[in-house]
Parts: C-alpha cells; sequence; structure tokens
C-alpha cells in the first residue's frame, strides 16, 4: 500500500514539475544568443557621410523664385530650416548615443573578469553573491541609462521626422504647381514656345518669297538661292527654322540689290530679333523648371534617409531592450538562486561577445562620421 501511494506520489510530483514555471532567465536565455544587432551601428554611421552631404547640398540650393509663386519660396526656407535641425541637433543625437553604447562596453570590459571569477562562488558564498550583485547593478543603471536615452532620441527622431515628412510634402505640392505653372498649358513657357514657332514661320515664309523670286535667284546668286534653299527645305522637314542658318543667310541677304529681297530682309532680321529674344527667356524658364525638379528631388532624398536612418536606429533600441530585458532577467535568478554558475558563466560569455560586437560596431561607426569633411 506504501509503495502504491509513494508510487502515486512521485508521478504527481513528474506532473505537476511540467507545468511549474521555470526562471524567468531560463524561459529567455537562448534569446541572448539571438541579440546580434545585425550591423544596424554600423549601417546608421556608414549612412551618415551621405545623409550630411544631402542637407549641404539642399542649403546650398539656388532660391526659387517663381512669379506668382511665393509659397514656393517660403516652403524652401522650412525645408532649409529642417535640414539646418537635422545637421545642428539629430546627427548630434545619434552621435551622443553612440558614444554612450561605446561607454558602456568600457565598463563592462572593465566588470567582466571580476563578474566572471565571482559567479563560482554565488552558491556557497554569500559575500562573493554580494559583491557580484553589486557590480551587476552598476552596470545595470548604465544599460538602463543608455536604454533611457535610446528611447527618448528615438522618441524625438520621430516627432522630427512627422514634421519633414509633412513639410517635404507640402514643398512637392508646391514645386508641382511651379513646374505647372512654368511648362504647363496655362504656362509661359507655353506662350513662348508658340511665339517662336510663329515667328519661325514668319521667317520660313520670307525665305520662300526670295526663293520664289526669279529676278532675285537667277540674276543676283545662285549660291543664295542654293542656300535659302536648303534652309527653306530643312525647315519644312524639321517643322522649324535653324537660327544659326539665318545669321549666315543675312550677311548675303545684305548684299541684295532687289527691293523685294531688301524688304524680306528686313522682316527677316527683326523675326530673328525677336526669336533670340523669345528663346533667351524660354531657356531662363526651362531652367527655373529644371532648379525646382532638382530642389524637389534633393528634399525628397534627403527625407528618405532620414527616414531610413530612424528605422535602423528603432531596430537597434528595440534590440538593445530585448538585451536589457534578458539581462534583468538574469539579475533576477541570481537573486532568487533559480541559476547555477556554470549557467551564469555562459550568459555572461554570451554577453561579452555582443558587447565586443558593440564595440566593434561603435568604432565603425566613428570612423564615418569623423571622415565628414565640410
Amino acid at each position: 500500500m506504501k509503495k502504491k501511494i509513494l508510487s502515486c506520489l512521485l508521478i504527481l510530483v513528474v506532473l505537476f514539475t511540467a507545468f511549474i514555471p521555470q526562471s524567468a532567465f531560463a524561459q529567455s536565455k537562448e534569446s541572448l544568443r539571438s541579440v546580434t544587432f545585425s550591423n544596424w551601428i554600423r549601417t546608421l554611421g556608414s549612412q551618415y557621410p551621405l545623409l550630411q552631404a544631402y542637407g549641404l547640398v539642399i542649403l546650398k540650393q539656388p532660391d526659387l523664385n517663381v512669379k506668382n509663386m511665393s509659397s514656393l519660396s517660403n516652403n524652401q526656407y522650412i525645408a532649409r530650416n529642417n535640414v539646418r535641425e537635422w545637421l545642428d541637433e539629430y546627427s548630434s543625437k545619434l552621435i551622443y548615443i553612440n558614444e554612450n553604447m561605446k561607454g558602456l562596453t568600457q565598463r563592462v570590459n572593465y566588470y567582466y573578469d571580476r563578474l566572471y571569477n565571482l559567479s563560482e562562488q554565488i552558491d556557497s558564498n554569500e559575500q562573493a553573491k554580494n559583491s557580484f550583485l553589486s557590480r551587476y547593478n552598476r552596470l545595470q543603471r548604465v544599460m538602463d541609462d543608455v536604454q533611457y536615452k535610446m528611447e527618448r532620441t528615438s522618441m524625438n527622431l520621430q516627432a522630427y521626422y512627422d514634421l519633414l515628412a509633412e513639410d517635404s510634402n507640402n514643398f512637392s505640392k508646391k514645386a508641382d504647381q511651379a513646374t505647372a505653372s512654368l511648362n504647363g498649358g496655362d504656362g509661359k513657357a507655353t506662350t513662348l514656345r508658340s511665339a517662336i514657332k510663329a515667328n519661325l514661320e514668319d521667317i520660313q515664309n520670307e525665305l520662300v518669297k526670295i526663293l520664289n523670286n526669279p529676278d532675285e535667284v537667277y540674276d543676283f546668286s545662285f549660291k543664295l538661292g542654293t542656300e535659302i534653299y536648303n534652309t527653306v527645305k530643312t525647315g519644312a522637314e524639321t517643322k522649324t527654322v535653324d537660327v544659326a542658318s539665318i545669321e549666315a543667310l543675312g550677311k548675303t541677304l545684305m548684299s541684295s540689290e532687289d527691293l523685294n529681297t531688301k524688304e524680306s530682309y528686313s522682316t527677316i532680321r527683326q523675326k530673328h530679333k525677336t526669336v533670340t529674344s523669345l528663346m533667351k527667356q524660354l531657356s531662363e524658364i526651362e531652367h527655373q523648371a529644371t532648379e525646382v525638379t532638382i530642389a524637389e528631388d534633393q528634399l525628397f532624398g534627403f527625407t528618405s534617409m532620414v527616414k531610413r536612418q530612424i528605422t535602423i536606429f528603432d531596430y537597434m533600441v528595440n534590440e538593445f531592450t530585448e538585451l536589457n530585458h534578458i539581462m534583468s532577467n538574469l539579475k533576477e535568478d541570481i537573486m532568487e538562486g533559480n541559476i547555477t554558475p556554470s549557467e551564469i558563466k555562459r550568459q555572461l560569455r554570451y554577453y561579452k561577445d555582443i558587447m565586443d560586437e558593440i564595440d566593434k560596431q561603435t568604432g565603425q561607426f566613428e570612423q564615418f562620421t569623423t571622415s565628414v569633411k565640410y
């Protein structure tokens, strides 16, 4: 009977043991091995020079002064202020976080050997356990401080990006309106192109008149007739007139003695001056439209890079938060006696490997950021 009772009790112990919660750290110790930081710190540093370059280019953009579009100038002013804010304040926040993480790795290096040695006596020596926890708590406070600064920085970066994205979107809308105004159906560029086309057609017609004047062609110069014919023929094929060809013809036409030719030449000369002026205006407008497009593209590139930088930073914050959480669980298990010295040593080695990786990446971050030349 006693054997049966003992057997039942043993079975119950085995069954209930399966449902007893394991230590907090035992549940998550595998997670510590998965904390790698996946080159997040290094990537933040590698993108730093490109983002700084984008910002400096935007600050050096020419002022956009499109007629009746003062709002575009205002949006460009806001965009530049956003860039200055990043260069002066937010990029330095990333450097500050990197320095804090670098400092943490140095602190871990300082304490690691002593913690590792003390862990052997945790089960048998209360004084060793207290000494271990005292040093561990100091490290924990540093980690808590770094995590707090990371989370605060993440919030600040996100708030900055939200405003940057909104301002960039507003700039894009105004840039589209400006480009449409310059190049669209109601824009001045379209009017100028129409005027240029009309004047070139008038020049073409005057050239045809000269070409159709038999006295001029045969009595004045066969060469002139050939030159005009080629100019008219090319114009008919391309639907335009080569202005350079008109300039070359001018020297020949000035020598003509035919009154009709002289009159046509006078008209051609005036039309040529008009076309030259119109083309200059069109060139300025098209140059302006190009400047607007380039400014918009550069701001879009800057905004996209900031978003990527913040996304990577948040990955890093999440990884560090997980690491800090696991190390807090380790401390609880040590305090409650739920972990063996050998397991503590194993986890400390994992922790040291992670810190060595962070130390390497923070060094790479420094190399990238200090290579930026203004």
